[in-house]
């Protein structure tokens, strides 16, 4: 049905509102989507504080204009688009009807980081994790080693104080060698026989020369 002039300027208008208050644009293109498939998907985006919008390709065009890097990606049949001031909720949370609803909707392009950018690219924009999930990781990354030290401090304390370590045992004392041994090595130090009688030898001298004083 052909819409009246003043219509497709609000369109454009809105379009426009849309394009200076977002991140990120997603286009999809979508067919034989029923009515109670896409109030489900607009409750869920809601919810996720990410808009969506039906514009015919035209209108849509014009607004966009020349206001981006890059080539337009083609936009082929019913293209809707999908919008967010967080730059990966668009792509992130569209992906999840793409996937359940996959025989009637599909990425069709969309603007990231002010340039045009094609489906694969908003694939692999989808496939990055939300702030809030970087978040967790980043602190699971952080606190990882605590965990770990907190895990081997409950184990000790529930196997309570190690026992004290025994003493060591004093060196052993060489025992004393048998009597027999040390024997030998006295006699080894006393002083040689030969000198022990020399002095009685001297002492017998002594008497011999005074009986010869006497005789003469």
């Amino acid at each position: 049905m052909a819409i009246t002039k003043q219509k497709k300027a609000e369109i454009i208008d809105k379009v426009e509102g849309i394009i200076k208050d977002s991140s990120t644009l997603v286009f999809a293109k979508f067919k034989g989507l029923t009515v109670e498939e896409q109030n489900e998907m607009r409750k869920v985006l809601r919810k996720a504080e990410v808009g969506y919008t039906v514009a015919k390709k035209t209108l849509m065009r014009r607004a966009l204009g020349t206001k981006f890097e890059g080539t337009m990606p083609e936009l082929e049949g019913e293209i809707a688009v999908a919008y967010a001031k967080d730059e990966i909720a668009p792509a992130r949370e569209l992906a999840v009807f793409i996937k359940k609803f996959a025989d009637h909707l599909a990425f069709a392009g969309g603007v990231f980081g002010g340039k045009f950018v094609d489906a694969t690219e908003i694939k692999a924009i989808a496939a990055i994790p939300g702030l809030d999930t970087l978040r967790a990781m980043f602190a699971q990354v952080i606190n990882s080693p605590r965990q770990r030290f907190a895990v081997v401090l409950s184990e000790v304390a529930k196997k309570g104080p190690a026992p004290e370590a025994a003493p060591a045992p004093a060196p052993a004392v060489e025992a004393a060698a048998p009597a027999e041994e040390v024997a030998p090595a006295a006699e080894a130090e006393a002083p040689a026989p030969a000198e022990a009688v020399e002095a009685p030898a001297e002492v017998a001298e002594a008497p011999a020369a005074e009986s010869t004083e006497q005789t003469s």
